[in-house]
Formats: structure tokens, C-alpha cells, sequence
């Protein structure tokens, strides 16, 4: 495993996911709210979670690893967050099988992880998460598609995201439309993820 691979305490990673052989992994509407159900079961006890973006067979996550508590599990924060990960994913699996009636893997693995060092591409991988449905051609409009972080970021509704760390980040909802919109006029970032297959 890479060093950009292990997960360190207090860092934002970017997290991906895809079906096996590109299959799809969100079939219907309650898979979506099932998948992030899980995600706040399994993950939010090791990370926050800042950004999203769920499609027909990937999906894409921001998150920070949190500090390991005192009385927490025994291990290392690598252990633990890989463990989270993969319980998700076993959990949303066995799940999709029984109600599909599919036997085998779902995932191809491992999931795939890339640790930020810096704000600007902390900035940038949530434009490309949020964008992330345009560029696999799921929709024209990034802020049409349903099943991101994005309105959530941009509202007043309540939300597990780290919002107001974000607005922080951005300095407020305003810039973080403007942002959206700059780099889409722009097209700062075409080719800012060319090795990256999901």
C-alpha cells in the first residue's frame, strides 16, 4: 500500500468506489439513502464527512480522519478506517445481494483512497466530487443531480457534513456557488484527474 494510502489522524482523504466489472452498485432511489444510512453507521465514529457524490455504479467521498479517542478500539487509525470502509461496503453488499438475489462480490477492490496535503486540491476534489455526474454523463447539470453533498452544503437543512468547516473554508455559501461556477467557466479543471478512473 502506498503512503498516500494510510490513513493519518487529523488528514482529509479523498474515497472512491466502484462496482465490479463497472457494474452498478444504485439501482433504485432507497439504495441511494441506504448506502449513506450505512456510511453514517459505519464511518462517522472514525471520520467527518465533508463531501459526497453517489452514481449508477461509483461513488466518491471527502473525509477527515478523526483522532483516535483514548478508550477507543485497539489499533492503529489505518486498521480502524480501512475497517470502517470495508464494513460498509461488506454491509451494503450483503444487502443488495439478498434483495437482487446476486451472490458474489459487488465492489472492486480496494476502494480507493488519496490523501490531500493542501487546500487548494482539498478545494478542488470537492469540485470534482460535486461535478463528478457530468463528467460520467449521468446529467448536463451538476446541481440537478440529486444524490451529492452539494445542496446539502449550500442550505440551511440540517446535515451530518462538516458544513460550517466548509463555509469556513470557502468563507461562505455565496463563494462556494461562485467557486462551482468559475471553474465550470473556466475549465480549470479538465484534465486535473486524468489518472483517475472513476
Amino acid at each position: 500500500m502506498p503512503a498516500s494510502a494510510v490513513f493519518r489522524e487529523g488528514c482529509f482523504y479523498h474515497i472512491y468506489g466502484k462496482g465490479i466489472q463497472d457494474a452498478r452498485i444504485f439501482i433504485e432511489e432507497r439504495n441511494y439513502s441506504y448506502f449513506l444510512e450505512l456510511s453514517y453507521k459505519h464511518l462517522t465514529s472514525l471520520v467527518d464527512i465533508y463531501a459526497y457524490c453517489l452514481m449508477g455504479n461509483h461513488f466518491h467521498m471527502l473525509i477527515k480522519v478523526k483522532p483516535k479517542p483514548v478508550d477507543g478500539p485497539v489499533g492503529d487509525a489505518s486498521n480502524t478506517v480501512s475497517h470502517g470502509f470495508n464494513n460498509l461496503l461488506n454491509a451494503y453488499a450483503k444487502s443488495y445481494n439478498n434483495t437482487y438475489k446476486r451472490s458474489g462480490g459487488l465492489w472492486r477492490q480496494p476502494f480507493g483512497r488519496q490523501l490531500i496535503l493542501s487546500e487548494s486540491y482539498l478545494t478542488r476534489v470537492i469540485y470534482y466530487i460535486h461535478t463528478n455526474p457530468v463528467k460520467h454523463s449521468f446529467t448536463n447539470d451538476f446541481t440537478s443531480w440529486p444524490h451529492s453533498s452539494y445542496h446539502a452544503l449550500i442550505s440551511d437543512e440540517p446535515t451530518i457534513l462538516k458544513r460550517e468547516e466548509l463555509l469556513e473554508l470557502f468563507g461562505n455559501r455565496s463563494s462556494i456557488i461562485e467557486f462551482h461556477k468559475q471553474v465550470i467557466s473556466y475549465g480549470v479543471m479538465d484534465h486535473m484527474f486524468d489518472n483517475d478512473s472513476d
